[in-house]
């Protein structure tokens, strides 16, 4: 048996960024450019890999499966908030294991680009009508006065 590259074998080479412009217009209208770059950077892949084999997942096909799932993100088709359990659903991956690669993600690759991943995933704001009532500390209640409906002001 020889480690010898086969070459017939048909070798996929990357499309460049200009390629992908070409080929998913939609993609390059709706995501900030800096993503997009940041995306196909040596870095963000090795970082991933380097945090698959951090917390024991070490099979080639898992490990780009995650890379692939970080991209959705990345290109806006996966809120960053549901990384996690995509991990989860899409992998089977143990619930303790998709937190720890989802955690490391978060604070490695995604707080890199945090406002970019802001400008693409708007924060709902709450509108005036479903503001939630602050309820008042335990000792604010004690302090206000009851009225008693039993007695009657007398001048």
């Amino acid at each position: 048996m020889t480690n010898e590259f086969n070459s017939e074998e048909k070798i996929e080479k990357t499309p460049s960024l200009e390629e992908l412009k070409e080929r998913y217009p939609e993609l390059f209208g709706k995501v900030p450019h800096d993503l997009i770059v940041f995306a196909f950077s040596e870095n963000v892949l090795t970082t991933i890999a380097a945090i698959c084999f951090k917390h024991g997942v070490r099979e080639n096909k898992k490990v780009s499966r995650i890379s692939y799932l970080v991209g959705y993100v990345l290109f806006g088709e996966t809120k960053p908030e549901n990384f996690q359990s995509s991990l989860v659903n899409t992998l089977n991956l143990p619930p303790e294991t998709a937190e720890k690669i989802a955690t490391d993600v978060d604070e490695v690759i995604f707080a890199e680009v945090k406002k970019s991943l802001d400008q693409l995933y708007p924060k709902e704001k709450v509108s005036p009508k479903t503001k939630i009532q602050k309820t008042p500390p335990e000792n604010e209640k004690q302090t206000k006065k009851k009225q008693d409906g039993y007695r009657e002001t007398t001048e």
